[in-house]
C-alpha cells in the first residue's frame, strides 16, 4: 500500500518554495487550518476546521454545531464564517478586499483565500501533503486532516493514543512533524 504524508509547517509562513504552473510544490495539496480566537487579547485559537486546495480543486470540512457551541462565544458569527467561507471555495475564484479576483487554477488562489480571514476566525497555513493528491481524493484528504488536526482525540492525556491508520482510495496516509530549518 502506498503511503503518503503530510508536511506541518511550523510556523505560520513557509517561506518560499518553488511552484510548480498549478500553485502547489511538485503538484501537492496545500492546506490550512481555520482557528477561532474567543479572545483576542489573550491569542488561545482553537481548531475548527480543514481547507485542502490543490490543483484548481477544494476540500473543507469545519466543527459540527453541537462541538462548536462549547467554546464560541457567537455561535452566529460562527455559523456566518464557515458560510462566507464555504461560498468562497464553492466559487470559481476568491476576490481578497482590495485585489482582483483569483481563479481556482491560478497559483496564486491559496494564498489569497488566506487573506479572507478577520478578527476572531484565523486561517493559518498548516502545510502540504507530501505527494500529490487527487482531484477526486481532496475531499477526502480535508476529512482525514480534521480527524487528525480537529477532532478531539477520544482519550484521556497520559494514555497511549493510538489511532487507527487512515486510508484514501487504497493509500495509506500517515502524518509527519516538518520543521523548518533556517537554510529552508
Amino acid at each position: 500500500m502506498k503511503q503518503i504524508g503530510v508536511h506541518f509547517a511550523a510556523s505560520s509562513g513557509l517561506g518560499v518554495v518553488d511552484m510548480n504552473d498549478n500553485g502547489s510544490q511538485n503538484g501537492v495539496a496545500r492546506y490550512a487550518v481555520a482557528k477561532y480566537v474567543p479572545d483576542m487579547r489573550r491569542m488561545e485559537p482553537r481548531n475548527i476546521g480543514i481547507v485542502v486546495w490543490s490543483h484548481g480543486t477544494t476540500g473543507f470540512k469545519f466543527m459540527v454545531d453541537e462541538d462548536a457551541r462549547t467554546f464560541v462565544n457567537d455561535y452566529a458569527a460562527y455559523d456566518r464564517w464557515v458560510t462566507y467561507w464555504g461560498k468562497i471555495l464553492a466559487a470559481d475564484a476568491v476576490k481578497p478586499r482590495r485585489s482582483e479576483p483569483v481563479p481556482k487554477h491560478d497559483k496564486n488562489y491559496f494564498d489569497a483565500f488566506l487573506k479572507t480571514q478577520k478578527g476572531n476566525y484565523r486561517l493559518f497555513d498548516g502545510g502540504e501533503s507530501v505527494e500529490a493528491v487527487a482531484a477526486d481524493d481532496v475531499q477526502d484528504f480535508a476529512d482525514f486532516l480534521f480527524d487528525e488536526l480537529i477532532t478531539p482525540p477520544t482519550r484521556a492525556v497520559g494514555t497511549d493514543m493510538v489511532k487507527p491508520r487512515s486510508i484514501i482510495n487504497g493509500t495509506y496516509i500517515s502524518v509527519m512533524p516538518w520543521h523548518l530549518s533556517p537554510n529552508g
